[in-house]
């Protein structure tokens, strides 16, 4: 993670984004997002496991947004 206004940046170390786009026909394209978190500081493990839900509600949201052509 280079930059970002999350609140939890001061808790991460590394974050990386993975998109992976495979077409299914003409006009449909599956995208799987994966993300690797590594926190930092004491109790990094535990910060990991308590990050995790926000980020599948990032990706829940972003990708709505996308379903829904925003």
């Amino acid at each position: 993670m280079e930059d970002t206004n999350l609140y939890f940046r001061p808790c991460v170390a590394e974050m990386h984004e993975e998109f992976v786009l495979e077409a299914l026909g003409r006009e449909e394209t599956r995208i799987t997002r994966t993300t690797k978190l590594r926190a930092r500081g004491r109790c990094a493990v535990l910060k990991e496991w308590l990050l995790w839900p926000g980020l599948k509600a990032v990706h829940r949201y972003v990708f709505g947004n996308w379903r829904a052509g925003r």
